[in-house]
Formats: C-alpha cells, structure tokens, sequence
C-alpha cells in the first residue's frame, strides 16, 4: 500500500460502522489523515491507534450487521 507495515499499537481500539467509506469520508472531512491509501487506520489527537471497520459475520442470532 505504498507504507512499511506497521502494526496497530497494543490497546489499539477497533470501532465498528455500518459503511467504512462513509465514515473514513466524514472524518477525512474532520481533518482525520488515515494511514495508508485503503486501510481504516488512524490516530487520533493524542496519539492512539484507532482503526474502523465493518462487521461482515452474522450476529449468533443468525441475524446480519
């Protein structure tokens, strides 16, 4: 992707949304620069690991995210 890997610091946090795009959009908007051109990947002001993302498995109820 154009960057050495670099894996996420330990305690990073994951959160999920329902559309990545649009919230890696929104937050662009913000001032937010991701790392990386496709990943979901960033800090935030003082300097946490924060990554978002899409839940693709169904829940245990079989319904879907």
């Amino acid at each position: 992707m154009g960057i050495p890997f670099s894996p996420l610091p330990f305690g990073a946090i994951a959160i999920r949304v329902a559309d990545v795009a649009a919230a890696r959009a929104r937050l662009e908007e913000a001032g937010v620069e991701f790392r990386g051109c496709n990943g979901a990947v960033f800090n935030d002001p003082d300097g946490n690991g924060l990554m978002i993302h899409r839940r693709y498995a169904p829940y245990p109820d079989g319904s879907q995210p």
